[in-house]
């Protein structure tokens, strides 16, 4: 994956009146997609509710997958939206088949929390040439940068806009 990435990414932590200040475009965006946020329609009540909401907090509150608001703004604030990988042929090592550890984290991120921490652990557990394979609502980015940092392969692949298998190998 390319490291040239805008410094800010659109994650699900981020609050919207961070992202709307660093991204101003994706209002219409965030508009389309949050019956909560096309609410507000009063600007300081809008203003005063989105300093501290953040993304997570709207796609709960809308009932939305976070992998389709992150996968939408993404998108309309030119970030990559869909796997780097897409239309790239997998590794013969990027398969269900040669996974050692996994982890489905896609609830923990729906109701707010990060995987990183424990990503990070489980990978410090792998043998070279060992595979783990994360599951997500999303294209991990900040934290494929930060795995590939480290000494790791990975590979990712879109199942659908909100469901994303990214496998990390030890070298």
């Amino acid at each position: 994956m390319s490291t040239d990435r805008c410094p800010v990414q659109i994650r699900p932590e981020i609050t919207v009146a961070d992202l709307l200040s660093t991204f101003p475009d994706v209002e219409s965006a965030l508009t389309e997609l949050s019956s909560s946020y096309r609410a507000l329609e009063n600007p300081v009540l809008r203003a005063a509710a989105t300093q501290s909401t953040t993304l997570s907090q709207l796609a709960q509150t809308d009932g939305i997958s976070i992998g389709i608001i992150i996968g939408k703004l993404r998108e309309a604030a030119g970030q990559e939206s869909q796997a780097a990988d897409a239309g790239v042929e997998a590794p013969s090592w990027a398969d269900e088949s040669t996974i050692a550890k996994s982890l489905d984290a896609r609830e923990l991120i729906q109701q707010g929390g990060h995987p990183l921490e424990r990503v990070m652990t489980e990978l410090g557990t792998l043998n070279p040439g060992e595979v783990y394979q994360l599951i997500t609502p999303f294209v991990p980015t900040p934290m494929i940068d930060l795995v590939e940092q480290r000494g790791f392969e990975s590979h990712t692949i879109s199942h659908r806009p909100d469901l994303y298998h990214t496998f990390f190998r030890r070298n």
